[in-house]
């Protein structure tokens, strides 16, 4: 069998697999899905709505359907220029998202298989396990299952690592691994993967380490490295500053940071996250300072013992005395992959003078947990179960151990029991509905959640109220506080959206340039602005400075990436054509 057809067969049997974990959580057997899609499946119809009305260049900075007026793509975990918005023109959000969970499980196998077959320059076999082990790790299936959507973006990092490093013969194929990565390092941000760049960058510098490891060459990576951050920066500028400009405002630096107080405490959660079952319940004994109790699906890495297995076998058999003189020659990369590792770990101790320290650092400063950096170990850990199967499988007695590895790996994680996602709480059949009418209902009142027993009761749907013309005041928006502690408390109340009685969320952005405070309303004057927002309309902004030039920054960039990569791909053709027996 070709290397191209096993390679495709291995993708196959991968997405049937998945096909089968994911077919009692999206939807559950009570026909509900993950909490956190009551946040984003509402946004994703918002956005639907606002393409409908205003066209697909048209950006959607604010959105009248949450809070009673709200930043839309200025938020840091919007995601309007992502794979479910696109694909929300076509099928249903909640299609979208189970599409959006497949293609990137696609992404995350050709992506590791590449830079296991290409960069390490592995087996056939040893490259399809990696690739296996990557796409179907518990971290991405827990992700979709809970509804943390951004997160699937987190799958392109095998991807853009083997662009960073790929050979390249000529300056052409050098700008296309440069751009390429990228695109897949803007993606990060379009798709409001905020949370998960900074693990995706360490993961990066380990794949690179473990490349040099491997007797690889890292000539011009810096170089690379430094277009793709440029890329990045310019097709992320607009959204970067507003974003910026919206974290300064709600800085959510009170939340304390949890973690473990001993090493050795954490090294185990870290074990059992990893080869084991999601350790939710040790957690709540060894991590201190936790202002929630992480769920399972924080800890859920999902490798299971297969990897663990291989390395450890590895080891035994295969460490040799060239082994380490190899690795001696090589002892900064060592070195640096060490520390890398030792970032996240890092992050997640817990003393009183080292929380001060992360709480004193911007954006940092905002997280309420640094469990979710944990995840660089999945595709690190996936790569090292990979070399070590290379080595076992040079012993006649252990030729098929890669096939025998991946066999098992796929079984126990089909059989493996996700009940706690089967069991959420989110009905989604509302909003599918509402997108099957194609019609977006102005926003004409304010709404706040049902009480009951004289409380309000913070429901799952409560965003739900889009779909009838109501904008939920006490929406579902983290970035405010868990429990809106940071929600500014304006004179907006429920009842009828007019003058007075709705945010203008310019002011949520950039106070000054609105002339009022957070949480301030559209004002006397402002008639036609306002009857534009709710109608989910673009109005004329008065932008600062700052943001206009960013804005110009963005359109800069887009068109120069737009222009480089019409040359490459018109200067492969023209090779393509003057190559031999073409």
């Amino acid at each position: 069998m070709s290397e191209r057809k096993l390679m495709l067969l291995c993708l196959l049997i991968t997405c049937l697999s998945w096909m089968v974990i994911t077919d009692s959580l999206l939807p559950g057997a009570t026909g509900r899905i993950g909490h956190d899609y009551a946040y984003f499946l509402p946004r994703l119809l918002a956005g639907e709505y606002w393409i409908e009305n205003n066209g697909w260049f048209s950006l959607p900075w604010f959105s009248p359907a949450f809070g009673a007026g709200l930043p839309a793509y200025a938020h840091p975990a919007n995601g309007h220029v992502s794979l479910p918005q696109w694909l929300c023109a076509f099928v249903d959000p909640l299609t979208a998202v189970r599409w959006t969970a497949l293609i990137s499980l696609i992404a995350g196998f050709v992506g590791m298989w590449l830079f296991a077959r290409r960069s390490l320059k592995l087996g056939a076999g040893a490259a399809a396990l990696a690739a296996v082990l990557f796409a179907l790790n518990g971290f991405h299936i827990a992700r979709m299952a809970v509804g943390h959507l951004a997160f699937h973006a987190s799958m392109l990092a095998p991807l853009c690592a083997w662009l960073l490093l790929r050979p390249a013969s000529t300056r052409a194929g050098w700008w296309a691994g440069s751009l390429g990565a990228g695109l897949c390092l803007s993606y990060q941000l379009q798709a409001g993967n905020v949370y998960g760049l900074p693990p995706l960058l360490l993961v990066l510098a380990a794949l690179a380490c473990v490349h040099v490891l491997r007797g690889g060459t890292i000539r011009g990576l810096t170089g690379r490295a430094a277009v793709a951050l440029l890329v990045m920066l310019g097709l992320c500028a607009a959204k970067l500053c507003a974003a910026l400009a919206f974290l300064s405002s709600f800085p959510r630096s009170g939340y304390p940071l949890p973690g473990a107080e001993n090493p050795l405490a954490l090294l185990e959660l870290l074990f059992r996250a990893l080869f084991l079952s999601p350790p939710a319940d040790r957690a709540r004994e060894l991590f201190v300072n936790q202002p929630f109790m992480l769920g399972e699906h924080e800890w859920d890495l999902g490798l299971t013992l297969v990897p663990l297995v291989a390395i450890l076998l590895g080891a035994a058999l295969c460490f040799r005395a060239e082994t380490l003189r190899s690795l001696a020659r090589q002892r900064w990369a060592l070195a640096t992959l060490l520390l890398i590792c030792v970032v996240p770990l890092a992050l997640n101790l817990h003393s009183p003078g080292w929380e001060r320290v992360l709480k004193s650092l911007p954006v940092v400063g905002s997280s309420s947990s640094f469990v979710r950096w944990l995840w660089m170990f999945v595709p690190l850990v996936a790569v090292l179960a990979a070399c070590a199967i290379e080595g076992l499988e040079r012993r006649a007695w252990l030729a098929r151990a890669s096939w025998v590895a991946m066999a098992v790996f796929l079984a126990l994680q089909v059989m493996h029991s996700r009940k706690v996602y089967a069991e959420q709480p989110y009905n989604p059949r509302p909003v599918v509905d509402a997108w099957k009418r194609h019609a977006a209902p102005t926003i004409t009142r304010v709404t706040i959640p049902a009480v009951v027993d004289g409380q309000i009761r913070l429901s799952a749907d409560r965003d739900d109220a889009l779909l009838r013309g109501e904008s939920q005041l006490l929406t579902y928006e983290p970035l405010f506080g868990y429990r809106l502690e940071w929600f500014p408390k304006g004179p907006v109340r429920p009842g009828e959206v007019r003058i007075g009685n709705l945010h203008h969320p310019l002011a949520f952005l950039y106070p000054e340039a609105a002339g009022r405070a957070p949480g301030a309303p559209f004002q006397p004057g402002e008639e036609a602005q306002l009857q534009a927002f709710v109608e989910y309309r673009s109005f004329e902004i008065e932008w600062p400075l700052r943001q206009r030039l960013a804005n110009l920054v963005n359109l800069l960039a887009l068109t120069g990436v737009s222009l480089l990569a019409a040359a490459l791909l018109y200067s492969s053709l023209r090779r393509q054509r003057s190559s031999p027996g073409s």
